[in-house]
């Protein structure tokens, strides 16, 4: 393979998850967005454990239980109020013998996702100015987060 064509390849491979990123953060937005109106969630039980994800009030958790749920995938209307808090922080709770779960905004998927197809485009070399832009901006936004997860 000749290096027009290894160059093609990698173009397509990058095109490809480009894409792929951006459908699943579309996904991920109109799962927010639904999120404030249906409670969503699904699991997967085995005789000692099992594993469930949900999604509700812009939030997604994703949590092991330590007794035998069954299988299941189901909406409901949302009924529990909207804590403000849980939108700027994520959560680890470990209450075993009962359950582990994780707790994060849906936007913060979103924005992972994001980030992850436009990495793709990135270019191969960084300048000093572009580090130092970077990691001001990752400060900011860790300060930002311990700012407001503050109780």
């Amino acid at each position: 393979m000749n290096g027009t064509a290894k160059a093609y390849v990698w173009r397509g491979l990058r095109l490809g998850w480009t894409v792929g990123c951006g459908s699943a953060t579309v996904l991920v937005l109109t799962l927010w967005a639904r999120s404030y109106w249906w409670a969503d969630g699904a699991g997967y039980g085995r005789p000692s454990t099992s594993f469930t994800i949900s999604s509700q009030n812009g939030v997604l958790t994703i949590s092991k239980l330590y007794d035998p749920n069954g299988n299941f995938i189901g909406s409901r209307a949302v009924d529990e109020p909207l804590d403000g808090r849980e939108l700027l922080c994520v959560n680890w709770w470990d209450e075993r013998p009962q359950l582990v779960a994780l707790v994060f905004p849906h936007w913060l998927l979103a924005l992972v996702l994001a980030s992850a197809g436009a990495l793709a485009w990135a270019p191969r070399r960084f300048t000093m100015r572009t580090l130092l832009v970077l990691m001001t901006a990752i400060a900011l936004l860790v300060g930002m987060l311990a700012y407001f997860s503050r109780s």
